[in-house]
């Protein structure tokens, strides 16, 4: 989203994603933000912006801005294999995401 409100065209990738998930280009293009999503509320976990990198920057989104975002710019990349390697747990079963970050 950083990227989209500062109107960059690509994003420069860290070449450490897992291959085994994602089949990325070097350089990502970035697809221009619909609506009111080409502004950002900016916000940051500390009390500057870390220059070097991104990761702890961020534009205040909403839960349907960031699915957007997803959808648009991280789904594509996802190799086709891996949408059918995980069997669901049936009809009675939650699934729980966790995530640390």
């Amino acid at each position: 989203r950083l990227a989209q409100a500062a109107g960059r065209k690509f994003v420069q990738l860290p070449g450490d994603l897992d291959a085994r998930v994602f089949k990325l280009p070097s350089k990502l293009t970035v697809r221009p933000a619909a609506g009111t999503f080409g502004v950002c509320d900016f916000e940051a976990d500390e009390d500057e912006y870390d220059c070097s990198v991104a990761f702890f920057n961020r534009c205040r989104l909403s839960v349907a801005e960031r699915r957007s975002l997803y959808e648009s710019h991280v789904l594509p990349y996802v190799r086709k294999e891996i949408w059918g390697s995980c069997k669901g747990g049936g009809e009675h079963s939650v699934t729980l995401h966790f995530r640390n970050g």
